[in-house]
């Protein structure tokens, strides 16, 4: 019974979002942001000449438990939006869930999934499971089985981008090799790692997802329509960077990457 009524109040949920008109929710999604960034939470000062960081190696190690160390400013910052009301945060998951669907399938999500996926969060899932539950699913499984090519603007950008942001050397070659879907869930599983890699005080990471939102908005402002996401300025992503819980970074890269990696093909 306590199941069937959370599943009644988040389809009410869902359909208010529904209902709303997406203008005026858009714009107070976006007064929200602003006020998550000038909440008053401490926000490191920029460096007055941005450097890329030493990308840190990933962990090979699979006895490591270092994974679980959910110890640092990284899992403690974001005070803002975990204040926020359930209603509010719900809207957020609810787009969010909406949005990873669509970037990594190219498909609209169900009512059912959308309960699902939803429940599974507000239990202490993570995005990060979300997205990984549907990258590592049959249908997706499926997709990577299909003859489908990456084109050659999405082969260029996966090796200039493991060069660059993850410190590898993929060769033209082996990505050609690799069906379209399974390059965009490679990069971004790729990602993902090195991300979990960088020291958990956040500095050194702050400034590579500074660095690399403003060169995606650069290069491919046409692949977003937020204009947060087409925002050129380091300093503001270097902001907003430390003011949003970890799981939320990591959901902006990995839509962002499907978004630019959706583009080139």
């Amino acid at each position: 019974m306590k199941f069937l009524m959370s599943s009644l109040l988040i389809v009410f949920s869902i359909n208010n979002v529904l209902a709303f008109d997406i203008n005026d929710y858009v714009k107070r999604m976006k007064s929200q942001a602003r006020d998550l960034l000038n909440s008053g939470e401490k926000v490191d000062a920029p460096d007055s000449k941005w450097e890329m960081p030493v990308i840190p190696k990933v962990k090979q190690n699979a006895t490591s438990t270092e994974v679980y160390n959910k110890s640092g400013r990284l899992y403690e910052q974001g005070e803002s939006f975990k204040k926020l009301s359930v209603e509010d945060k719900r809207r957020y998951r609810i787009a969010f869930i909406r949005e990873i669907y669509n970037v990594t399938k190219n498909e609209q999500i169900t009512d059912d999934k959308v309960i699902s996926h939803l429940n599974m969060l507000e239990q202490g899932g993570s995005r990060e499971g979300i997205y990984r539950s549907i990258v590592l699913g049959q249908d997706y499984l499926m997709l990577e089985s299909m003859d489908n090519k990456s084109s050659d603007k999405l082969v260029d950008f996966s090796v200039d981008y493991g060069q660059r942001y993850l410190a590898r050397k993929f060769s033209n070659e082996s990505i050609k090799k690799i069906n379209l879907w399974g390059v965009k869930r490679i990069i971004v599983e790729k990602t993902l790692d090195v991300m979990d890699s960088f020291s958990k005080d956040g500095k050194d990471l702050y400034v590579w997802y500074g660095i690399l939102s403003a060169d995606l908005a650069e290069n491919f402002k046409s692949a977003f329509e937020s204009k947060a996401r087409q925002n050129t300025s380091i300093d503001f992503h270097h902001r907003w960077v430390q003011s949003v819980p970890y799981q939320q970074i990591k959901s902006e890269v990995i839509v962002k990457l499907h978004k630019v990696m959706n583009s080139l093909q």
